[in-house]
């Protein structure tokens, strides 16, 4: 079977997603979780017809499997007297909310287990994605392939986000309900998780640029990237303005580590310097401004939550140190420390990381950041000693696409929305498979 196969079940994959209003329905999320579900049989019985399993070994592989394990161990039932001695907080949650008389002897550590449940569905498909990606697809046309198609569906989704700004700017799509969606942008239903799936494409474009590429295709290339940083600032999302900027900086700064290129920093930090300017001319950059002098209220983020407040987070991780509540509990957890009288329910904490520690509790988090720093010691030293234009340029756009939506999660739950997890994944593929390719046959040299 070939890798067109693959190929064109991810793509398909990524456009659903995104086209599903995001995935954050359950039954359109379902669909992908099948569709990756297709594509894992498909590679596995590949493998056993040739006889051959090809792995690409990167160190990475077994802080996954600890992650899994640990959110596996909060599924499992135990006495509540074990639980006690795993967990106090759990067992006083159990003690001090189950119904008089009600005494089950079997207990997990999830304080909701459905929840957690469903949420290892969604982090194996996202990891059933990120292994057939960085197994499968594996030569240079295929990776320009894969990284054309997503700017591609950036810039469709920026251009109707651009026209739905002014012909419906109260829904998603033009037949949903008047005001089914309060701040729609594109197919999301709400513009922070635009400005989060936005955010990763945006380097992607900008990577592509900095090549020797013909004119015509830096002209299309260029377009693309402008409309998709023009639907950016027009959704007025203060956090995706911020990290924009800052995902630049940072693009920059990787630049400036290779002397050859330190040139090419400034045109990346001036590049919003056009849109910026276009922005000036055709709309009100007063509003723009007004949103984001909102930042210094005492209600957003320099009151540590944008939401839920940080410090309430903190102590549910004090309470819950080393396994945490449950994957995906946050939204039940989350009333019991509450110190916001604005708002009783949070699902979300605004704050992946935070959520995260507090959810898998140091065990989990820990193997988190074991992948990471990992993962991004073998890129970074990869990338260093390549010479090859399309990889250079290609891991740099793509280690920015990661940093902005990793930077991002200390801001908002982007992560939680499938449709940017399953791009972020796959973004996490491609960067590492890139900068390990062979430069054999390659037409640009540096």
């Amino acid at each position: 079977m070939g890798n067109r196969f693959f190929l064109a079940g991810i793509v398909l994959i990524l456009v659903l997603s995104c086209l599903f209003y995001g995935s954050v329905r359950f039954y359109y999320l379902a669909i992908c979780e099948v569709l990756t579900g297709v594509l894992m049989a498909a590679w596995l019985l590949e493998a056993m017809v040739k006889k051959r399993f090809d792995l690409v070994r990167g160190g990475f592989w077994l802080p996954v499997l600890f992650f899994l394990a640990v959110v596996i161990l909060q599924l499992v039932p135990f006495p509540l007297p074990f639980i006690k001695k795993l967990s106090l907080s759990t067992y006083k949650i159990y003690r001090d909310f189950l119904p008089e008389g009600f005494e089950p002897f079997f207990f997990t550590l999830s304080i909701q287990r459905f929840a957690t449940l469903n949420e290892l569905f969604k982090a194996l498909t996202y990891f059933a994605i990120f292994f057939l990606v960085v197994n499968r697809i594996d030569n240079k046309r295929d990776i320009d392939f894969l990284l054309k198609a997503i700017i591609l569906l950036g810039f469709c989704i920026s251009l109707w986000a651009i026209i739905q700004r002014f012909a419906f700017p109260d829904r998603v799509y033009w037949f949903d309900p008047p005001g089914s969606a309060g701040l729609p942008m594109g197919p999301f239903a709400n513009r922070n998780n635009f400005s989060g799936y936005i955010n990763m494409i945006i380097p992607l474009g900008l990577g592509y640029l900095l090549q020797d590429i013909s004119f015509s295709r830096r002209i299309i290339l260029g377009l693309a990237t402008a409309v998709m940083t023009l639907a950016l600032f027009i959704s007025y999302s203060r956090a995706g303005l911020i990290v924009h900027m800052v995902a630049l900086i940072f693009i920059g700064l990787l630049l400036s580590f290779r002397r050859k290129l330190r040139n090419k920093a400034l045109l990346v930090l001036l590049w919003p310097t056009l849109v910026i300017v276009l922005f000036l001319n055709y709309f009100d950059p007063r509003s723009v401004f007004a949103r984001l002098a909102t930042l210094f209220s005492k209600e957003t983020f320099v009151y540590l939550g944008h939401g839920y407040s940080w410090l309430d987070i903190l102590r549910i991780c004090r309470d819950f140190p080393f396994l945490g509540t449950g994957l995906g509990t946050f939204g039940f957890i989350s009333s019991i420390y509450n110190s916001n009288p604005s708002q009783m329910y949070f699902t979300y904490a605004h704050n992946d990381i935070l959520q995260l520690f507090s959810e898998v509790g140091v065990l989990g988090g820990f193997c988190v950041f074991w992948f990471f720093a990992i993962y991004f010691f073998k890129v970074v030293r990869h990338w260093l000693n390549r010479h090859d234009r399309f990889i250079i340029y290609g891991v740099l756009g793509g280690v920015g696409a990661l940093f902005a939506i990793l930077f991002y999660s200390l801001l908002d739950f982007n992560l939680h929305i499938p449709a940017v997890a399953l791009l972020f994944a796959v973004l996490l593929a491609v960067v590492y498979r890139l900068s390990i390719l062979p430069s054999v046959g390659y037409a640009q040299h540096g």
